[in-house]
């Protein structure tokens, strides 16, 4: 017999408690990344899981799903932290959220907020305009001028 309360709900999550949660992108956007929880306990004699989860961490925070009063075995229910992404070359912004439960056990979840380092930028070459009144008059006059040589070298 497995040791335990039967009765007792059982927090199950994707990702595992103890994972780290990534929500890198450009620097100064909010990103947001998600946890789902899961009462996994006995189909037969397994008991509602309640749940209350907090983001600590400058830039962290929860903004929905983040509590339970009562998630039945087999449901689901999507924990969506929202993160504020630090300066470009600035360090990594850390945190964690950290669950409360009446399964007898405390998830924690770490996080991480980090800037996209964007690319260097394509070069492009240098574009001299040429599309001027003055440009323009002497292109006509050198087509003209070499129009009238080889007429008259063809006359000749």
């Amino acid at each position: 017999c497995p040791a335990g309360d039967p009765s007792a709900p059982v927090f199950s999550s994707v990702p595992a408690p103890g994972s780290t949660l990534n929500c890198d992108g450009d620097a100064g956007t909010t990103e947001t990344t998600s946890v789902t929880v899961t009462n996994t306990g006995d189909a037969v004699t397994g008991g509602p899981l309640t749940f209350s989860c907090t983001a600590a961490g400058a830039g962290f925070s929860i903004t929905s799903g983040g509590s339970s009063a009562g998630l039945a075995v087999g449901a689901s229910q999507t924990i969506n932290i929202a993160c504020v992404v630090p300066a470009e070359g600035a360090p990594a912004a850390t945190g964690t959220v950290t669950c409360t439960t009446n399964a007898g056990t405390t998830p924690t979840y770490n996080l991480s907020s980090l800037a996209q380092t964007l690319p260097d930028p394509v070069p492009q070459p240098n574009v001299v305009p040429a599309s001027s009144l003055w440009s323009k008059l002497a292109l006509i006059g050198l087509l003209a001028g070499l129009g009238i040589a080889v007429v008259g070298f063809r006359r000749s």
